[in-house]
């Protein structure tokens, strides 16, 4: 029983992961966000912006397929949008980032030293999804150990 319990325990901290590392919103946009953007050469696809990364601008489609164009290719309307976007995201992102905080710290041997204190957000969940992956490993393992015997 006590084995049991446990492993309930293991299965819904793991699935619980999943529901604190997620945002709210979900992956649906609205119709007011669907927009036809233009490409330089006439042709026109119906979507919303997703992102811009090395020159290339990822829209997603009605249909919910992200396709990657160059930004180049799109009208030059359609390009002031897309560095409007990324402005604003940079904006954002720029509020959201930790201060680099220099923390001094005191060794044993009486020197200090400069360390930086910066808090590393994919580390934390690498760390927190390993750590949850090991646990739910050794209750299976547990399990077949128990069941075998």
């Amino acid at each position: 029983m006590k084995l049991y319990i446990r492993s309930l325990f293991t299965l819904l901290l793991t699935c619980s992961v999943g529901f604190t590392f997620s945002h709210t919103g979900g992956h649906h946009f609205k119709a007011e966000d669907v927009r036809t953007w233009n490409f330089a050469n006439g042709s026109q696809v119906q979507g919303m912006f997703s992102l811009s990364k090395k020159g290339k601008v990822y829209i997603e489609d009605v249909d919910h397929d992200v396709l990657a164009y160059a930004v180049s290719d799109l009208s030059l309307e359609d390009q002031q949008f897309v560095e409007a976007k990324m402005e604003k995201v940079a904006a954002i992102n720029a509020q959201l980032e930790p201060q680099n905080k220099t923390v001094q710290v005191k060794l044993a041997s009486g020197n200090t030293r400069n360390d930086n204190a910066t808090y590393s957000y994919p580390v934390s969940v690498l760390v927190t999804v390993s750590i949850l992956f090991a646990l739910l490993i050794f209750t299976f393992v547990s399990i077949r150990i128990s069941n075998w015997k």
